[in-house]
């Protein structure tokens, strides 16, 4: 979207000190459309090309900073500029957050182990690994080798050091968390999988579960047929 005939008409616009506010704004809200479009559209990589795009127009606009009186409407335009370098830097840090978040465990048991940590720290931050282990039936070695690579992820912090370290989750994570427990991710990662393979620490119930249990019911024609009461 961004082309190189658009960078042409602004930096020819800047040169002659004919920019307005109004080409700022409507610039800061073509690009906030385009991002989101994007990184629903096509995700981080593609977000993050944009981006690159853009920040090549936020190097522009830093000659109006050098010499702002020199342009009309000087506080507006500065005020513009102001607001698409934030959009930048907040889609800089969703992109920050979400590729933390997308990072891969090293197995899917280690994965699995993971979701009921991460929803544990949620309502517990800072709890110690035995505090952990014991509201979350996990070993002592899972829980350790977990906090490691979420903490290598950017999703987990520590706090202390030796038996009083405390783990909380990142404040970049802590929101993502949230909507996942909200939307169904499970307590104990078991998600849509026929009853018969939950596993036996399962703590999970909802209404989708509890129909797989339910016997159907044969008729009194059905029941006499097999009973040889005909």
């Amino acid at each position: 979207m961004f082309t190189k005939a658009i960078y042409e008409h602004y930096r020819e616009a800047i040169h002659n000190h004919t920019i307005t506010p109004n080409d700022i704004k409507v610039m800061v809200n073509d690009c906030m459309f385009a991002l989101k479009s994007r990184y629903q559209d096509s995700g981080i990589e593609a977000t993050e090309k944009e981006l690159k795009e853009l920040r090549v127009f936020s190097n522009l606009f830093k000659k109006i900073r050098q010499n702002p009186n020199s342009y009309e409407d000087a506080t507006n335009l500065l005020f513009e500029i102001g607001r698409f370098e934030g959009v930048i830097q907040f889609c800089d840090n969703i992109l920050s957050a979400g590729a933390v978040l997308s990072r891969k465990f090293s197995s899917k048991d280690v994965e699995y182990d993971a979701t009921r940590v991460k929803f544990f720290l949620l309502d517990n931050p800072d709890s110690k690994v035995e505090n952990i282990c014991a509201n979350t039936y996990l070993k002592k070695e899972s829980v350790e080798q977990v906090l490691f690579e979420l903490e290598g992820m950017g999703i987990v912090e520590s706090f202390g050091c030796g038996e009083n370290t405390a783990y909380a989750l990142s404040v970049s994570a802590v929101q993502e968390v949230k909507r996942a427990k909200r939307v169904g991710c499970l307590f104990d990662g078991y998600v849509g999988e026929p009853i018969f393979k939950a596993p036996t620490t399962s703590t999970y119930y909802d209404y989708e579960t509890d129909k797989q249990c339910t016997i159907p019911l044969r008729s009194r024609e059905e029941l006499k047929k097999e009973l040889g009461l005909d």
